[in-house]
């Protein structure tokens, strides 16, 4: 072993044992760690030669992650074993009684309540190497879990738990999403739809699920079809109980959805607001959201990042005039407005450039543009600037508004 690991491990372990003494987080138990060991090594003298080592281990983030051997050791993985493997036999007896006996309730809830915190608080390489064992037995065994228990006080802590899980390890989105669980998911929001605290937390599970864009089974689309996104796109027009966090959790949910479509043809999504006779309020929340210009769903922060949910939605809806018209004039104008000031003060090599032209493409080819003409002036003065910059990176757009240019001469010219 070099000196450089055996400091790392030396300060891996003691990371550990202040996490397990304390309770304080691993991010936390590795600033606690430094700002002592930069006293003594400031202040101290004649401290032992590793001292300085073992801080200079410790400039890197996540120092517990460079020591597998910890990880596996760990208070934390001790406990998340222990508790999965608990939680695994409640879901195997209940599976062998077929009822759910109730003074197990506040038994299982506290391990799940320990759970969460663990996923909250140790360092997530610990909780990954966990879930991974077995090709992520203990996730599958949740989610079976989640399916047979009727208790909304134990289904609302393991949607918690598929929460956390899924901002800690994309290859457990991915098992979830291949699950039955999303399918769950759609049946609860379905079934308690007044319920706005089961649909709210539902939705916002499977919509983290869906924003990653992996496509999910093809046996799920039956069940997530255009009557599911009517009942959805109802909500969202007229929320139960008139809860407007209902709308924003629901526009959200269509936003994930759609990213499941590549080909325009086949998106369910725009087959279902093709058939509205209103979709007014979920019109103008896409076009609030498009002017914030940030991805309302993006929130995982795995890599690589799927395409922008808002702008990927607002260009399928204006790939054809039958979504186009679903936008009332005054929201096609501020869309264009949000454009327009998006190609004028993005640089040359920004693919977000690109994509503004090739929705503005869309906008004036199967909307009713050439009534109004709106911001033309602007969007020409734009289009000239794009056209007259040398940096190569600006090519693809400038052939882009050449051909929008050609495209419709009776607008430009």
């Amino acid at each position: 072993m070099s000196e450089e690991e055996k400091y790392s491990q030396m300060g891996g372990e003691l990371i550990e044992q202040i996490r397990a003494t304390t309770g304080l987080s691993h991010e936390m138990s590795q600033v606690t760690l430094q700002t002592v060991l930069r006293f003594l090594n400031a202040n101290v003298k004649n401290l032992p030669d590793d001292i300085p080592g073992i801080l200079e281990s410790l400039y890197v983030p996540h120092a517990i992650r460079n020591n597998p051997g910890i990880i596996d050791r760990s208070s934390d993985a001790r406990e998340l074993r222990q508790i999965f493997k608990k939680l695994t036999e409640c879901k195997d007896d209940e599976q062998q009684r077929s009822w759910a006996l109730h003074e197990d309730e506040g038994m299982i809830m506290e391990n799940l309540d320990k759970l969460i915190q663990i996923l909250k608080q140790a360092d997530q390489s610990i909780s990954i190497h966990v879930m991974q064992r077995d090709h992520y037995e203990n996730v599958h065994a949740l989610v079976l879990y989640y399916q047979m228990e009727t208790r909304w006080s134990i289904r609302e802590l393991l949607l918690e738990v598929f929460a956390l899980i899924s901002t800690i390890d994309l290859k457990a989105v991915s098992v979830l999403l291949n699950s039955i669980l999303p399918m769950e998911l759609v049946r609860e929001i379905t079934s308690n739809i007044e319920n706005s605290t089961r649909v709210t937390l539902s939705a916002s599970v499977v919509g983290l699920l869906w924003s990653t864009g992996e496509p999910m089974p093809v046996t799920h689309f039956d069940q997530v079809g255009e009557s599911f996104l009517n009942v959805i796109l109802d909500c969202i027009e007229n929320p139960p109980n008139d809860d407007e966090a209902i709308v924003d959790v629901f526009t959200n949910l269509v936003l994930a959805y759609n990213l499941q479509f590549k080909n325009v043809g086949e998106n369910v999504v725009l087959h279902a607001l093709a058939k509205r006779d209103n979709a007014k309020a979920f019109t103008q929340k896409v076009v609030y959201l498009l002017n914030w210009e940030e991805d309302p769903i993006a929130v995982l922060p795995h890599e690589p990042k799927p395409p922008n949910s808002i702008l990927k939605l607002v260009t399928d809806l204006f790939t054809c005039p039958d979504t186009a018209e679903i936008f009332y004039t005054n929201d096609v104008k501020v869309l264009i407005d949000i454009v327009t000031r998006c190609v004028t003060d993005l640089g040359s090599g920004d693919p977000r450039r690109n994509t503004y032209l090739r929705l503005i493409r869309m906008v004036i080819k199967n909307s009713n543009y050439l009534e109004h003409k709106h911001r033309k002036g602007d969007l020409q003065k734009s289009f000239t600037g794009i056209l007259l910059e040398e940096d190569p990176a600006s090519r693809g757009d400038q052939e882009l508004i050449n051909s929008i240019l050609e495209e419709f001469p009776n607008v430009f010219n």
